[in-house]
């Protein structure tokens, strides 16, 4: 439920890295970059009514007025709608959020892991964070941006995507992915998307193949050993999720 904690943490690797990036270029391009990114992040929640408030009694004006992010500066707002304001703020999130840490695996797996915590806050607060899951979208586009070798972003991605009723483009993705990447979990949600496109012969044929896979899969690298907190600090050390003795990222939820 550490879900605020970990999100500053991740922040805080994402600052880690464009500074060392502004460093070695000896201006502040990257962070001030990571700075407006979750400025607008941040802002791009004005514009989602609150309790029992509608879109129509949001002043767009004043709204962005109030902001840093200069998305509006070139828009004529009179009958602008606040979710296009949100979608707008989103994606010029998502491209500054890339520009701070660009080419950097860890700063990109960063906005990967910041992209789920963000997720799993909108599904546990769902009141409290009613944009989590386009900001999720933006955390993992921003992601991809910065580091087109991300598999993980892109897999996020692609679930995301199908959540939200985009399924040609998630579809499009794991299919993509599936020609490099032979993982289970990512052949069951691409058999479940073909489904739902009612591609059923795909389907049937792509959930064999995840069968087939999921027999010689490692299983420890899906694995999380839970303990009780009480438990934790005097447990032994756990096993390490390896291959050869190599760490292994564990592969995103079957969703």
């Amino acid at each position: 439920g550490a879900t605020f904690a970990a999100r500053q943490k991740l922040i805080e690797v994402l600052r880690l890295v464009s500074q060392s990036k502004d460093a070695a270029q000896g201006k502040p391009v990257y962070s001030t970059a990571l700075r407006s990114g979750l400025r607008a992040i941040e802002e791009a929640e004005d514009f989602s009514p609150r309790g029992a408030q509608l879109e129509a009694e949001l002043d767009i004006k004043l709204v962005v007025d109030a902001h840093q992010t200069p998305v509006a500066e070139q828009l004529e707002l009179e009958g602008e709608l606040p979710c296009h304001m949100v979608d707008r703020y989103l994606r010029y999130a998502q491209i500054k959020l890339a520009m701070s840490v660009a080419g950097d695996p860890a700063g990109s797996m960063a906005l990967y892991a910041l992209g789920k915590v963000t997720s799993r806050m909108g599904k546990s607060e769902q009141h409290a964070n009613p944009l989590a899951h386009q900001q999720a979208v933006a955390y993992q586009q921003a992601s991809v941006l910065s580091h087109g070798g991300n598999y993980y972003a892109k897999h996020e991605l692609a679930v995301l995507l199908a959540e939200s009723g985009h399924l040609r483009q998630s579809h499009s993705l794991l299919a993509s992915l599936a020609s490099s990447h032979r993982n289970p979990t990512l052949y069951r949600n691409l058999a479940r998307v073909q489904q739902q496109l009612g591609m059923d012969e795909q389907a049937a044929s792509t959930r064999a193949m995840a069968l087939a896979l999921r027999t010689n899969y490692p299983q420890q690298a899906n694995r999380v050993n839970w303990v009780a907190p009480q438990n934790f600090g005097r447990s032994a050390a756990p096993p390490q999720n390896s291959l050869n003795g190599n760490m292994v990222l564990r592969p995103p939820h079957d969703r």
